[in-house]
C-alpha cells in the first residue's frame, strides 16, 4: 500500500468562486442604480430610476424618459456602455432598447 504524500497544494480563494462568477447575473436594483449614475456622469442630465426598467434574462435596459433625454442618451450610448462595463463587469453590463 502506497502513502500520500502530505503535500497539499493551495487554492486561491478566487478559484472557488470561478462557478458562481459566470453562473450569478447582477440584480436589477443595481444595474439600473448603476444605469442612472452613469447616465447622470456621462450626458449631465438626472434621471430617476422609475424611468428605467431592466430584464436579468435577457439583459436589456429600456428606457420610458422623453424623447428628448432619449435622444441624448442615444447618441452618448457608446460612452455610457463603457461606464457600464467598468463598473459592474464585461458579463453584467447591459444593453439599451430606446
Amino acid at each position: 500500500m502506497r502513502r500520500q504524500s502530505k503535500q497539499s497544494s493551495i487554492t486561491k480563494v478566487s478559484d472557488l468562486f470561478a462557478v458562481y462568477k459566470t453562473r450569478l447575473k447582477a440584480p436589477q436594483g443595481s444595474v439600473i442604480k448603476e444605469v442612472v449614475l452613469a447616465v447622470e456622469e456621462v450626458v449631465g442630465v438626472k434621471i430617476d430610476k422609475k424611468y428605467f426598467s431592466y430584464n436579468v434574462n435577457n439583459k436589456t435596459v429600456f428606457c420610458n424618459a422623453t424623447s428628448l433625454v432619449r435622444s441624448e442618451i442615444k447618441l452618448k450610448q457608446p460612452e455610457i456602455a463603457r461606464v457600464l462595463q467598468r463598473r459592474l463587469g464585461e458579463q453584467n453590463s447591459p444593453r439599451f432598447y430606446l
